[in-house]
């Protein structure tokens, strides 16, 4: 199978990473119920192999599947990076532990998208050769939308299949134009499948789980279903509109008081940064500090609460910055809501 560099920026680039010799598989032992996880991988090198059809992707994941230290994830590694020594897989500049990581790769649009499947009612063996097609094609012209009605498909069975019940597969596509994940999700709301694999720099595991003391139950787990035609024309729903921030001037003194129609609770904003996502975690905790403001000029807050609340809820989030760093982009937000509240 032949490899590109740098990895990943035409749409149809696939960027694998290769761990430094972590397992990246799940392994099932006979007389247990709970399979070994993945290995914590941390560190990667990437390179990109560049899909030419539908046959070609089905060749890719088959080769992948016997590569037990490697995946993909769908952002490619930034321009100027060296793909060979890449290390962590970092959407945009943070600091961590009291170091600055540097942005190693960046999100673009692809004309391949992969669903995973999980927790969807199957019949027993939905997964034998004859079978997982058919199963596949009806699961999706009851379930995703009418664009992928009638498309071809690589279905790929994933670690858990026939040893938990259900579905569990991952589902890939090639689309006629390059799409962002972000709009993706939106096309398929309602849809049964797990969304991150949808975000830049999730980890989408390709290899083949592992089995000790017993065989493996799938004998084939990729498949390619050649159907009406190779690409799915997704119709993408506009992105909803924000809401307008509604400003009030008060009456006697003239001075704005920059009331909402709804004020958001400062425990609900700290929920908002603790739940973020990684790679959305600085933005989530800049944009509640902004919304946090508006407690500030309702009575409602005052700013130490503030730092000391949100300061918390971004380390619970998992951001390793500094205090001070933390401060500095809760006060930005406080001071981007204006007021001099900060």
């Amino acid at each position: 199978m032949s490899m590109t560099a740098p990895a990943g920026m035409h749409p149809r680039d696939l960027t694998i990473l290769t761990s430094c010799r972590r397992d990246l598989r799940k392994v099932w032992t006979a007389g247990q119920d709970k399979p070994k996880n993945y290995d914590h991988a941390a560190t990667f090198s990437a390179r990109s192999a560049r899909i030419r059809d539908l046959h070609h992707l089905a060749e890719v994941q088959r080769y992948l599947q016997a590569q037990p230290w490697c995946c993909v994830v769908r952002a490619a590694v930034k321009p100027g990076i060296d793909h060979r020594t890449m290390a962590r897989r970092v959407l945009n500049k943070r600091a961590r532990d009291g170091a600055v990581l540097e942005a190693t790769m960046t999100d673009v649009p692809r004309e391949w998208v992969a669903f995973d499947i999980d927790n969807v009612p199957a019949p027993e063996g939905w997964y034998r050769p004859h079978r997982v097609v058919d199963f596949t094609r009806y699961l999706v012209e009851r379930t995703f939308p009418a664009a992928f009605h009638g498309a071809g498909f690589v279905v790929v069975a994933s670690a858990s299949a026939a040893v938990k019940p259900g579905a569990k597969m991952r589902l890939w596509f090639l689309l006629d134009r390059p799409l962002y994940g972000h709009e993706i999700k939106r096309a398929m709301a309602g849809a049964p499948i797990d969304e991150c694999t949808l975000r830049p720099v999730q980890i989408i595991y390709t290899a083949a789980p592992g089995f000790v003391g017993m065989s493996d139950p799938v004998a084939k787990r990729v498949h390619f279903a050649w159907l009406d035609r190779d690409l799915v024309a997704l119709e993408v729903p506009p992105e909803p509109a924000r809401p307008v921030r509604q400003i009030q001037y008060a009456a006697l003194s003239g001075s704005p008081s920059r009331c909402h129609d709804e004020l958001i609770p400062l425990g609900a904003l700290a929920r908002i940064v603790a739940r973020a996502d990684e790679g959305q975690r600085h933005k989530k905790l800049h944009g509640c500090a902004w919304r946090a403001g508006d407690l500030i000029h309702a009575g409602q807050a005052t700013a130490h609460e503030i730092f000391w609340v949100l300061g918390k809820a971004a380390k619970d989030a998992g951001l390793a910055d500094p205090p001070e760093e933390l401060a500095r982009i809760i006060k930005c937000g406080l001071e981007r809501a204006g007021g001099g509240a900060a």
